[in-house]
């Protein structure tokens, strides 16, 4: 998981993006 390299809001949206996937 590459989630520390991109520090900030994009983190976040790439981990809120993986929820939805999981829960879609």
């Amino acid at each position: 998981m590459q989630v520390q390299k991109q520090a900030g809001g994009q983190s976040t949206i790439k981990v809120i993006g993986y929820a939805t996937k999981t829960f879609v």
